[in-house]
């Protein structure tokens, strides 16, 4: 009998350990990186150096403005804005 009760007891601690534990492992990880001392504000990117792709934007049905293609920067240093909304400078 007494094995058929510490079963589900056994069970139930685990179910209540176990994100304990994962929680703990995650904040050890984060903490570990956050006081490894890297820059981390900086990500590496395969693109630096690089030229843009080749870019066609139709112009926008309804509106009177034109569409852009790259083909008319050629040659030129261009400047292109993009806003994210998980950007915090962008904000």
């Amino acid at each position: 009998m007494s094995m058929e009760t510490e079963t589900p007891a056994r069970a139930r601690r685990l179910i209540v350990l176990l994100p304990l534990l994962i929680f703990l492992g995650l904040a050890g990880l984060f903490l570990t990186q956050l006081l490894s001392g890297r820059d981390t504000s900086e990500v590496p990117s395969a693109l630096i150096g690089l030229p843009a792709p080749p870019t066609n934007l139709p112009a926008l049905e309804g509106m009177n403005l034109p569409g852009l293609d790259s083909k008319q920067f050629a040659g030129e240093v261009t400047l292109v804005n993009v806003f994210a909304s998980w950007c915090g400078p962008c904000r």
